[in-house]
């Protein structure tokens, strides 16, 4: 079981889509961070992570059937140092992602899933690829858009 934190709950971040029926095996494909960690079996939130107090009752109130013991944290820093995630979405603000994603990489993740654009300045979407290069984590830096 991979542990898997989000960092930002914006709607693609924590969207929890409308069931589906008589779509086969998994059901809608899910268009947020969280929707697709919990269409995956082998994966399991443990935290999430905004700077809103209204975002992490919203996501404990859509998602607190799925992972009722998720902890909830307004600081990223404290959110990777206590969880020791494996897998870490970030789904801040563009030009957050950057230290979000060093920070992951320098810390236990294995992955880092980032949202588009990668980062607003190429200095640090280099530092970004470099990190994790160097750290051997796998780096996600695109997340095609699933609208007709």
């Amino acid at each position: 079981m991979y542990k898997s934190v989000i960092v930002g709950l914006t709607g693609i971040g924590a969207r929890r889509p409308e069931s589906a029926s008589g779509i086969p095996v998994y059901g809608e494909v899910g268009r947020s961070h969280a929707a697709a960690y919990h269409q995956h079996p082998q994966t399991d939130v443990v935290g999430v992570c905004d700077i809103r107090p209204e975002a992490l009752s919203q996501f404990h109130e859509q998602w607190g059937d799925v992972w009722p013991d998720v902890r909830c944290y307004t600081d990223y820093r404290e959110l990777l140092e206590r969880e020791q995630p494996d897998i870490v979405s970030v789904v801040t603000p563009d030009h957050l992602h950057a230290d979000i994603t060093v920070e992951a990489a320098h810390g236990s993740a294995r992955a880092v899933l980032c949202e588009k654009p990668i980062a607003t300045r190429l200095a640090d979407a280099d530092r970004m690829i470099e990190v994790t290069a160097r750290e051997g984590v796998l780096f996600g830096g695109a997340h095609p858009s699933l609208e007709p």
